[in-house]
């Protein structure tokens, strides 16, 4: 609006006169005719210059001073200065968080490989301490099971096609009864190993539920011998009683009121009290896990005591291993034959 006013007094400056008095000076037609083409043409120029100012408003940046533009320019230098600090800083934190993460994988990592090594190699020198057990004993299954044949009458191979699961008790982080040095889990393997090699000679199908240093739960027991559709259970174990030390003798263990139990039991206990220098008990009843849960005839055997110092003695060599493994066998062997 101020624009179309400033031109209208152009215009007026243009076509009149003023003079001294004041006064203005007539103009002629033609005058007239170039004012209005005048005005015409400088509308025109006034829209087309509105559009041009309109448009340089936004091409066009805001005029600043030198002072404001280097002020700017200092702020800009300083954010950009202070992103590049920013950004080297974040840097950093990445290298160094990656380089934990690197580390303690790293650390993890050989963590579980020396537990795997420590492991292995435990697992490797049990399973040659047990493959050798009857090796550096001296023990001659086939020996002793030709003597037992003399005094039975049971030959080699006449028991094939039975199933004998026997059960070293305990073991791995459950070692049983410890006295001094002395575990039971490992006086039961050495037996159960020995009696196992002797029960392969009748031809007799035998099933060890541990042959290494290893834990299993009786639950785990019981169902290695159901699985293995076995006609046999014979768990294997020692003795303690803390009221005396006097106690001894080997005992043997059926689940109540299972007949035929009781009478694997007695056989056992009686071939061994008859017929080997080895101190009997009696045979009982006990509601044993590994006799419950099992299908099959079971019975658990108590080797001796070692609460009682002198048959804990014997039970911890060699020589009375291989007398209780032999014993152990015959008597089972004598009990299925008599069944």
């Amino acid at each position: 609006m101020k624009q179309d006013q400033l031109s209208i007094l152009l215009e007026e400056e243009y076509f009149t006169e003023r003079r001294p008095e004041g006064k203005k000076r007539s103009v002629d037609t033609n005058s007239r005719q170039n004012k209005q083409s005048f005005q015409r043409k400088n509308q025109t120029e006034n829209r087309q210059l509105k559009k041009g100012n309109c448009l340089a408003e936004y091409r066009q940046p805001a005029q600043i001073s030198r002072e404001s533009q280097r002020h700017i320019q200092s702020k800009r230098n300083s954010l950009a200065k202070e992103n590049i600090r920013n950004s080297r800083t974040q840097k950093r934190l990445c290298r160094k968080r990656r380089n934990l993460f690197f580390g303690a994988f790293q650390y993890i990592f050989f963590l579980i490989v020396l537990a795997f090594t420590i492991f292995l190699a435990a697992k490797v020198k049990a399973q040659l301490s047990g493959s050798n057990t009857s090796e550096s004993s001296g023990f001659n299954s086939v020996e002793a099971f030709s003597s037992f044949t003399e005094s039975t009458g049971i030959a080699a191979g006449s028991m094939t096609g039975i199933t004998i699961v026997i059960d070293p008790g305990h073991g791995g982080d459950d070692p049983g009864c410890i006295v001094g040095s002395v575990q039971e889990c490992d006086i039961n393997l050495s037996v159960g190993l020995k009696a196992a090699e002797l029960l392969e000679i009748s031809g007799a199908k035998v099933i060890l539920t541990r042959t290494t240093d290893e834990y299993l739960s009786l639950e785990e027991r019981a169902a290695a011998a159901n699985n293995a559709d076995a006609d046999y259970f014979i768990s294997l174990h020692c003795n303690y009683y803390e009221d005396s030390s006097s106690i001894s003798g080997l005992e043997c263990y059926y689940y109540t009121g299972t007949a035929d139990g009781g009478v694997l039991a007695d056989h056992i206990l009686q071939y061994i009290g008859e017929n080997t220098q080895i101190e009997v008990r009696k045979t009982e009843e006990q509601e044993l896990s590994v006799l419950r849960n099992t299908t099959m005839t079971a019975v658990l055997i108590e080797m001796g005591y070692l609460s009682n110092a002198q048959e804990c003695s014997k039970l911890n060599t060699d020589s009375y291993q291989e007398e209780l493994a032999q014993a152990i066998a015959e008597g089972i062997l004598f009990g299925i034959s008599e069944s």
